[in-house]
């Protein structure tokens, strides 16, 4: 069902305010749904509009500026989640070093001088965690290599493994999960905040669109043209 109203100066008060609250929501122009970003028009004939229960709850959904403001605290709060949770993402390093030397000696009764190189490599390699219980861990691992121009190459590593536990302050995960929790809460909040105000403004926009309904069907006593379309 369509519903085309034409409202003359005679109209109660009470019903103008009604109209400005869809036309507040952003009734007129274009719009797009958030889902597949399709773009309509409302008909428009004069200073009529054309639209049904269906465009007045998409429209107010798309247009209400308190929802739209609303709509970006769950990815605020998600953030914060992501942010608190990375705390116990692993942490994995690597490096390398590299160095070269070139000098020039005299060995016995030579006259010309010998020139010794010599070139140094370094491999480094961890990783480290921390956990929810207060517990952190790494384990890093290192490799060093040495080529001389005199002597054979020679070769050396390590492997050291780290447990450090809080004992007291940091310890268990009550402390150490407690922001985590809170991130958490506050997201649902949001959610729970965002769908109260969307169902509420439903609502309304619901219950204007029918008060202008009704008032077309009092049309002729308030002094308003009205036309209906099935």
């Amino acid at each position: 069902m369509k519903i085309l109203l034409i409202i003359n100066i005679g109209i109660k008060m009470k019903y103008i305010l009604v109209l400005l609250f869809l036309l507040a929501t952003g009734i007129q122009g274009v719009f797009s749904q958030s889902s597949g970003n399709i773009d309509r028009s409302l008909e428009t004939e004069g200073d009529s509009i054309r639209m049904n229960i269906q465009e007045a709850v998409l429209t107010a959904l798309e247009r209400n500026p308190n929802l739209s403001i609303l709509r970006l605290d769950p990815a605020i709060m998600k953030s914060f989640v992501n942010e608190q949770r990375s705390i116990f993402d692993p942490n994995f390093t690597v490096s390398a070093t590299r160095s070269e030397n070139k000098m020039e000696r005299f060995l016995g009764s030579r006259p010309d001088p010998f020139e010794l190189t010599s070139k140094r490599n370094q491999y480094n390699a961890g990783i480290s965690e921390t956990l929810p219980t207060g517990t952190n861990l790494s384990i890093d691992a290192s490799l060093f290599g040495s080529i001389s121009s005199i002597y054979l190459p020679q070769y050396s590593g390590n492997i050291e493994l780290t447990i450090t536990q809080s004992l007291l302050r940091g310890f268990g995960t009550g402390p150490n999960l407690a922001n985590l929790r809170k991130a958490r809460i506050d997201l649902e909040i949001s959610n729970s905040e965002l769908k109260g105000m969307a169902e509420r403004l439903v609502a309304d926009t619901e219950m204007a669109y029918w008060e202008l309904y009704l008032t077309a069907e009092e049309s002729m006593k308030y002094g308003i043209v009205t036309t209906i379309e099935n």
